[in-house]
């Protein structure tokens, strides 16, 4: 299978560059809701509809 026949090529090749823009900028080390957040302001920037993860537990408390 050609790469370039993808159907969804073009919005993974940005999660992608954001996700390594991410990791390279703060490397590792902090919290899943750091590098979440990182995400989601890098995705938004590059033109991206959004939403962050939902807390579990607050699901299971309502």
């Amino acid at each position: 299978m050609n790469a370039d026949s993808f159907k969804y090529k073009e919005i993974t090749d940005i999660i992608l560059r954001s996700f390594y823009e991410v990791y390279n900028e703060l490397g590792d080390g902090f919290l899943e809701s750091v590098y979440e957040s990182a995400l989601y302001i890098v995705l938004e920037g590059y033109g991206l509809c959004v939403e962050r993860q939902k807390d579990i537990s607050y699901q299971l408390n309502k």
